[in-house]
């Protein structure tokens, strides 16, 4: 019995240290008291990949997926018609650190005219424990060379949450646009380092 109780204390060790590396990888920048973290390059390929078992993007309205900057990465076009791409947040990793925010940011270009709205709202959805409140919708501007626009600031994780439900999203909407890529910025407080680390996708 001993045995099979420290065989168990092994592998809850192992765990932590896992999510310790996962926390504090080299890509990680602390200053005066706050870590960010910023994810993965080509995170659209990951988060909307087709072939997934549980898909984590849906679209709608004028919008096609198409290449992104690469013949083998995806991208999102919306047409002069206008449409959407909703995001479901228990794919995003960001979302559950222990504490802190985080940002989502799109890297996006204006298609045939100088530049376009791109209109974002997040919502947590029928998530109602460990959720916090919606935040108010954002707008920003495409123009026709790619750069990053942030589509959600500084909201924070939800931890607390489990499982978030299907109907917490992350939708962008706009027209004569293209989307080549997704990422997030996560901001933590330091301590954090040393106790904690990022729940993997669920």
């Amino acid at each position: 019995m001993a045995e099979r109780r420290c065989h168990r204390v092994v592998v809850a060790w192992i765990g932590l240290a896992l999510a310790l590396f996962a926390a504090c990888n080299k890509d990680d920048h602390c200053d005066q008291g706050t870590c960010t973290s910023q994810s993965p390059t080509r995170l659209l390929d990951v988060l909307c990949d087709p072939q997934s078992s549980k898909p984590g993007c849906d679209t709608s309205g004028d919008v096609e997926w198409t290449t992104g900057v690469t013949e083998d990465t995806l991208g999102v076009h919306f047409g002069h018609g206008g449409g959407s791409l909703s995001i479901h947040l228990a794919r995003v990793d960001a979302t559950a650190f222990a504490q802190g925010t985080f940002d989502v940011e799109i890297l996006v270009a204006a298609v045939d005219r100088p530049s376009s709205q791109v209109s974002s709202n997040l919502t947590w959805g029928s998530c109602n424990t460990g959720c916090p409140p919606d935040p108010p919708p954002l707008s920003s501007q495409a123009v026709t060379d790619y750069a990053w626009v942030t589509v959600v600031r500084a909201e924070n994780t939800a931890p607390a949450a489990g499982t978030l439900p299907d109907d917490a999203l992350l939708t962008v909407t706009g027209k004569d646009i293209d989307i080549a890529d997704i990422r997030t910025v996560s901001s933590f407080p330091a301590p954090l380092c040393s106790i904690a680390g990022p729940i993997g996708a669920r």
